[in-house]
């Protein structure tokens, strides 16, 4: 009697431990149920919400670039399978095409079976929201020969009190207007569908409209969608007043160029070339001209030289080359293809004066002006006015090599 007293309490105790385990197991089989179904989180930036319902319903969140960021199991069916999808890539069609394919491994997908994708939520045109809408029945079709599909948007006015609602109510609101769909007539539900059909048609037919090309930019519609090539700037030379300038669009390339001169002024800006000789004389440096005699009556040719010893005193020299040997040395320089030889030169001591933009020459004891001079850009001494024949007006003095 004792050892069967014994038995039965060992019994009763190996009884109380296994149910013990059981409803502990069950616990945190639902615990985890809970957490998995508090542990989404809406993404904080998104543009479009999709709802995907075949028998399983998920929620698409799409970006600005139609890329899914977050996918939401909204019934009890998506949660089991939602682990099953593969969520590493953001394409779209890669989305739907893993969602509709793990459906259907797990048993959701029946012959004729339809797949229904609303656009719930959205803050994209209405020609993006078209383009959604065709890569997603594009996808069905081309990839599952016995599954329909039927797109549509159903966007709410209200979009916070849309975001309120639990995902039960959602599923209520769904089961709601599935019973409403089932209670009309078969001519009401003919003529529904003839209504979402013509309504879908005119929402997936865009025509583009391009906006014009740019010198940087081909043409473009507002859906994105671009054409051709960019026009290219045509560039207006540069000058010394402005760089180069397209005359299409106006955009400014590089600097400007140097002047240039001619007959004593710039050939585009009409500036004077002339410049300070208190900045720009070089002193003790030997100016030389070829062509400053002025002389008709006599076949000899002169060099004329300056030399500045200051501000208010150079020296002026004329060294005659003549065609054939003089007296004076033999001495000779080729001169535009002629040998000429060295005669007698005599070197005068001038006076001059340096004003902002000319040098005034001058004889150097009753200061009667001989000749004036001004320093071009390049260096160049220039005759401007004269006095004298053998420094005519438009000589130009070099420095000395």
């Amino acid at each position: 009697m004792k050892k069967n007293l014994i038995v039965v309490l060992i019994c009763l105790l190996s009884l109380s431990c296994l149910y013990g385990c059981k409803q502990n197991t069950a616990e945190t089989k639902k615990e985890t149920t809970q957490n998995e179904e508090s542990s989404f989180v809406k993404p904080k930036e998104y543009e479009t919400v999709l709802t995907v319902t075949i028998n399983p319903i998920f929620r698409l969140y799409l970006n600005s670039d139609n890329e899914v960021i977050a996918i939401e199991s909204v019934n009890e069916d998506a949660k089991g399978i939602v682990n099953d999808i593969n969520q590493e890539t953001k394409e779209l069609d890669e989305v739907i095409k893993n969602i509709v394919k793990c459906a259907d491994e797990n048993n959701f997908l029946k012959k004729d079976a339809t797949v229904d994708v609303k656009i719930v939520e959205t803050t994209s045109a209405q020609d993006k929201q078209a383009e959604i809408l065709v890569i997603v029945k594009d996808t069905v079709k081309n990839n599952f020969e016995d599954v329909n599909v039927n797109t549509s948007d159903d966007i709410k006015d209200n979009k916070k009190e849309d975001n309120n609602k639990t995902d039960k109510e959602q599923i209520s609101d769904d089961k709601d207007n599935k019973k409403e769909d089932n209670n009309k007539t078969n001519k009401e539900q003919a003529l529904d569908n003839k209504e979402n059909h013509t309504t879908q048609s005119s929402m997936l037919t865009h025509k583009h409209q391009y906006a014009n090309a740019t010198c940087t930019q081909p043409k473009k519609c507002s859906c994105g969608v671009t054409e051709g090539s960019a026009l290219g700037h045509k560039w207006a030379n540069a000058t010394c007043q402005s760089p180069q300038k397209c005359i299409t669009c106006g955009e400014i390339s590089g600097s400007t160029t140097e002047h240039v001169f001619s007959n004593g002024e710039c050939e585009i800006c009409k500036m004077k070339d002339i410049t300070n000789p208190h900045d720009t004389i070089k002193y003790n440096i030997s100016y030389v001209s070829y062509d400053s005699f002025n002389d008709d009556n006599m076949e000899d040719n002169v060099i004329s030289e300056l030399c500045f010893a200051s501000n208010t005193l150079c020296r002026a020299k004329e060294t005659w080359w003549l065609e054939t040997p003089g007296i004076h040395g033999s001495e000779t320089i080729n001169y535009n293809g002629k040998i000429y030889y060295g005669g007698d030169g005599g070197g005068n001591p001038f006076g001059c004066r340096f004003t902002e933009n000319e040098i005034v020459v001058s004889d150097y004891v009753e200061n009667t002006v001989f000749f004036t001079l001004v320093v071009q850009h390049n260096g160049e001494l220039r005759v401007v006015s004269s006095n004298l024949e053998r420094y005519r007006v438009g000589s130009v003095f070099v420095q000395e090599k």
